[in-house]
């Protein structure tokens, strides 16, 4: 999944510093370095190099012999001015990017020493015809390029090597290049179409080339008429791009040769709906199947490249096979449900989700899944990369104690998330999370936290809003200098400030009788009512919970934001009903998090409730002089003729005698 543009970006300056390295012993414009625990010598940044270049067995400096056993990291990195190299009998290590970008190298010849090929060491080098690698043994060697992208993109280098079965069975997917011993009889690579059958039949047993550009395909002509595709035993590889844009595609029959599936291979075969890939196949590259048009998937391959199944919507199951060891999830919209099969070792299933077997990982949520809240078990260590991505129907997140590992784009476009609870311990989690592109694109998602100051370090590389309840600023619910506010907090008690007094409220028919909380301590799980002089309330939290007395209180909250039930329940918030008085009004939208609210069951609804503080009837008057004002009856109904009663007007309650 490495970017070879970034790599390309991150590794100019290590280059010009490599470049510019003392070296001990210069020999045809090539340097070498002397490693002196070893006694050994290495070729280091060489530009100055040119035509065809021989590395000897060792380079005597001062009398002294030392054996060069590697060509060191970079050592010819992007030099366009050697042809080719033929290393010395004592060379058993090529390090990473040692010939990266040598556009004009074209021969290669091995030592029969070596035993270590490092990632990238030959990355892009377009030209390179041949590889000699006959004095070599397969078992021998650790050959570390698993982006199977060196030498010529189109895999047509010949490896030169002294048994192809060995060759092949262990670097066919790794390894870009046909491998020949000289020997073995290789059918080359071919291909036909039958227009009568609408088949497109490859042949040969050789790797198909990987294509860059879709309109280098030889049978680009026929993309649109293309019904079925038959790949005849011996084929290697089914390359990159090979059949994307088949939109008539139907039928695909893959051999037991193939090991390997390059990227794009089928992308956007909308019209292909079933697949059966051998399990011969060890490689699927990034994007492979993406748009195509699966129902179900039975994967017997390890998934260990980016979004295989990417924007595949008809997809709504997969099988993960009892071989399969390594899953990263895709951004399929519709799947809901993973399977995993009997006598996998690797991974489990709880409720939906795959896990690790011994679930300390969460490997991979279904996009499609239409829960609206989910707990990360407190038992998960690691979130791994991409577990959520895409996971639109998630409006709240609860990420256990034990995490102490997010994975890159774990969230990756989750907008349809609105809070994030997070009990792990921030000075022990590590969060990948570089790109700022998890959660909802403007920032908005909440990072429920104990403690928002402890986040720190984290809010500016993380696309999250983190907060921890303790302040409390309140809107426009204010009357006579008065600012009024509500509170709730699921985790923790919190106190408030010495200007802010604190209420539970008691609903006894149809008063909202306010009883303040003395030692203003807030017990978690308690909704209340909070007033101040100013428009702002600091609440700390408390060790310890409130002595007074809770008992009757009819608010309640949620520390996340909560989709109301109102085909059961009328919900009613803090508001000033435009001057009909401090209360609480129907509310039909999302109730916010940390905030006070009231449940009615329907059958008892009304429009409003205007509280007091202590008796629930704020004024107690004659009012046949107030005939002018405008009155509601206490199910907030407005009265164009009160009669004798109670009523509320200017938000006060007031009686008619």
């Amino acid at each position: 999944m490495k970017s070879k543009l970034l790599l390309f970006l991150g590794l100019l300056l290590a280059s010009i510093q490599a470049w510019a390295q003392d070296y001990d012993y210069t020999e045809d414009n090539v340097n070498y370095c002397i490693d002196g625990k070893t006694a050994t010598a290495f070729v280091c940044g060489s530009p100055d190099a040119t035509g065809a270049i021989t590395i000897p067995d060792k380079i005597t400096v001062s009398a002294v012999d030392y054996p060069v056993t590697k060509i060191g990291e970079e050592a010819f990195y992007e030099n366009g001015d050697i042809t080719s190299v033929v290393m010395g009998d004592n060379i058993t290590t090529i390090e990473t990017d040692a010939f990266a970008y040598c556009d004009n190298l074209t021969e290669v010849t091995m030592s029969s020493g070596v035993t270590s090929i490092e990632a990238d060491a030959f990355f892009w080098c377009p030209a390179i015809t041949d590889v000699y690698m006959k004095s070599i043994n397969a078992a021998d060697l650790t050959w570390e390029e698993a982006d199977c992208d060196d030498f010529k993109s189109d895999g047509s280098t010949i490896i030169h090597v002294n048994d192809r079965t060995a060759w092949l069975n262990k670097f066919a997917t790794v390894v870009n290049g046909k491998f020949d011993d000289g020997v073995t009889s290789v059918t080359p690579f071919s291909w036909e179409w039958d227009e009568t059958t609408k088949t497109l039949t490859i042949k040969g047993a050789e790797t198909m080339p990987n294509y860059e550009d879709g309109d280098e395909r030889p049978w680009v002509a026929y993309l649109d008429d293309v019904e079925k595709v038959v790949i005849e035993d011996g084929v290697l590889s089914i390359g990159n791009m090979a059949f994307s844009g088949m939109e008539n595609l139907t039928a695909v029959t893959i051999p037991s040769s193939v090991r390997y599936i390059g990227t794009r291979a089928f992308s956007g075969c909308r019209t292909l709906t079933t697949l059966d890939v051998p399990t011969s196949v060890k490689v699927v590259k990034d994007f492979a199947f993406e748009r195509c048009g699966f129902t179900s998937f039975n994967i017997t391959f390890n998934v260990d490249y980016l979004d295989i199944f990417c924007s595949c919507d008809e997809l709504t199951t997969i099988t993960i096979g009892k071989d399969v060891s390594i899953f990263i999830n895709s951004s399929c919209p519709n799947l809901t449900t993973i399977n995993v099969e009997a006598g996998n070792t690797t991974f489990k299933i709880d409720d939906g989700v795959l896990y690790s077997a011994d679930k300390k990982t969460l490997v991979a949520y279904p996009n499609g899944k239409t829960d609206k809240s989910f707990t990360v078990p407190d038992a998960v260590t690691t979130i791994q990369d991409y577990a959520f991505q895409n996971c639109n129907n998630l409006k709240t997140v609860t990420i256990g104690s034990g995490v102490t590992h997010i994975g890159y784009d774990a969230f990756y476009q989750c907008e349809g998330m609105t809070d994030v609870n997070i009990d792990a311990d921030p000075s022990k989690l590590t969060w990948d999370e570089g790109g700022c592109d998890d959660f909802k694109r403007d920032g908005s998602t909440i990072g429920h936290v104990a403690d928002a100051s402890a986040w720190t370090e984290l809010a500016g590389k993380v696309n999250l809003s983190f907060q921890d309840g303790s302040t409390v600023v309140a809107k426009t619910n204010w009357v006579d200098d008065e600012y009024w506010a509500t509170y709730y907090n699921g985790a923790k008690n919190m106190k408030a400030d010495a200007n802010t007094t604190v209420y539970k409220a008691a609903i006894s028919g149809d008063v909202l009788t306010l009883t303040e909380i003395a030692d203003k301590v807030i017990n978690q799980g308690e909704g209340v009512i909070l007033k101040s002089t100013t428009a702002s309330y600091q609440l700390t939290v408390s060790a310890t919970a409130s002595t007074s007395d809770y008992s009757g209180n009819s608010l309640e909250g949620a520390d996340v934001t909560t989709s109301p039930d109102n085909s059961t329940y009328n919900y009613y918030v803090l508001g000033d009903g435009d001057g009909t008085g401090i209360g609480f009004y129907s509310w039909n939208s999302n109730l916010a998090p940390h905030k006070a609210f009231i449940k009615i069951p329907v059958s008892a609804a009304r429009e409003f409730y205007i509280f007091n503080e202590t008796t629930g009837i704020s004024e107690m008057s004659d009012v046949r002089n107030k005939m002018s004002d405008v009155f509601y009856d206490l199910q907030g109904r407005r009265v164009a003729q009160p009669k004798k009663g109670v009523y509320i007007s200017n938000g006060k309650k007031m009686v008619i005698k």
